[in-house]
């Protein structure tokens, strides 16, 4: 197992003996010295071949090309020339596997690459360090909102991915053959979240992939996403929203804790939101000026120039009008034509959609007959409201939508290792 990481190499003391693994990243042969910077998950490490090393270990430097995986025991030296003011001179130098000699990408990116070729040769562009950069904050974002819920009492749910009916209602499904029968790959987890309230969990949550068949070929959209979805009883929309905001800032300050390296390779400056909170009205009137606008919701535009008017700000719209949200929406007492419901909008885009749930199963079956959906085709979900469901709400939260617009990415694709789009389904 390997014991060093090239950052820990540079914590060592002049003198020390250590065996270091991972990837060539660049060779540079100025005649009378030679290096090779080692790559590794963490980081750089300078290896020195000075004329005067035995003549095997000049053999294996030339050798080498771009991308073999090397093993290489040596010798620490402090030098504030060589990268992080640490170099290793080599002893012993083992090719663990040959790259090929001519790549299809340069991970050093001296050379640029189109998209089409980086998400091609993925595992090429993951090597590369502002890439892998992007993919370490994600880690740490996710973790801190994990750590979140859990001091909260969530308890962490695993949900079918392979259902019988559409959780959200509408065509943006993918069917799959399931023993001779149709199925379809899960849109969200939120029937079996809320049956996992009304079971008596009370408080869960579940970090996992939803997949919608939308023929979108936008920069906000994929096939395959990650979402945080959050379910919990004994709630009000005013709880949902705070709660959706602490857990957003949790993820972001647990970012901000553990990435700094990360986030100066990216060159991105973050911090956690502010919060605006707005009724649906209230928000219609702000983007009134659009000219592509949507009466029962709000366009791209729209969104936009919310992100313009609030800046850095998470912009929270509550109330929308009940006949736009899912048919397992509340409605408002005091205005049933609203839903208890909410979006959040991030710099210009939504990252987040929740509501407050129906729990009485008659206005349940009202509100899918509604929508012109028959309630038989909900009917384990329906009936498990006839054994007593308490008042509830919850949202879903998107990953890739909230790492492009923290890291301002061009694309969600570049938030999720291997993006699943309309025109792509390898690798």
């Amino acid at each position: 197992m390997k014991q060093l990481y090239t950052t820990d190499v540079h914590k060592l003391p002049e003198g020390s003996k250590v065996e270091v693994l991972g990837w060539v990243h660049e060779l540079r042969d100025l005649g009378g010295v030679k290096f090779l910077v080692l790559r590794d998950r963490e980081g750089f490490l300078q290896v020195t071949f000075k004329k005067d090393l035995a003549p095997e270990l000049l053999k294996k430097f030339a050798e080498l090309n771009h991308e073999d995986v090397v093993r290489v025991i040596g010798t620490v030296r402090k030098d504030p020339r060589a990268p992080g003011g640490t170099e290793l001179l080599p002893e012993h130098v083992e090719v663990l596997a040959k790259a090929k000699e001519i790549l299809p990408l340069d991970v050093t990116e001296k050379v640029k690459a189109e998209a089409e070729t980086r998400f091609d040769y993925r595992v090429l562009d993951l090597r590369r360090p502002r890439i892998h950069a992007i993919f370490r904050v994600r880690d740490a974002l996710v973790e801190g909102m994990r750590q979140f819920l859990r001091k909260q009492g969530f308890i962490e749910i695993y949900t079918p991915k392979i259902i019988g009916a559409a959780s959200e209602g509408g065509a943006q499904l993918f069917p799959v053959l399931y023993y001779g029968k149709e199925a379809f790959l899960s849109q969200s987890p939120q029937l079996y979240k809320q049956l996992l309230v009304i079971a008596g969990f009370e408080k869960v949550y579940e970090i996992g992939p939803y997949f919608r068949a939308e023929e979108s070929h936008t920069t906000r959209h994929l096939s395959e996403s990650t979402a945080v979805d959050v379910e919990l009883a004994w709630t009000s929309l005013e709880e949902l929203v705070d709660l959706h905001y602490r857990l957003l800032a949790a993820g972001i300050e647990h970012v901000l804790e553990h990435c700094s390296r990360w986030l100066e390779l990216l060159g991105a400056s973050i911090d956690v939101p502010e919060k605006v909170v707005l009724d649906f009205e209230e928000a219609k009137e702000i983007t009134k000026r659009a000219e592509q606008r949507e009466e029962l919701d709000f366009s791209t535009e729209e969104e936009k120039i919310l992100g313009e008017q609030f800046g850095n700000s998470i912009v929270y719209v509550l109330r929308y009008p009940l006949a736009a949200r899912p048919f397992y929406t509340q409605p408002d007492p005091r205005n049933p034509e609203k839903g208890l419901a909410f979006d959040g909008i991030y710099k210009g885009l939504e990252i987040v959609s929740g509501s407050v749930r129906v729990h009485d199963p008659e206005l349940l079956r009202r509100q899918l007959k509604e929508r012109g959906i028959d309630p038989a085709r909900f009917g384990f979900y329906v009936e498990a409201f006839e054994y007593g469901a308490p008042p509830h709400g919850g949202f879903g939260t998107g990953i890739e939508r909230i790492l492009k617009q923290l890291l301002n990415l061009p694309h969600v694709r570049e938030a999720i290792f291997f993006p699943r789009l309309p025109n792509r389904l390898v690798p």
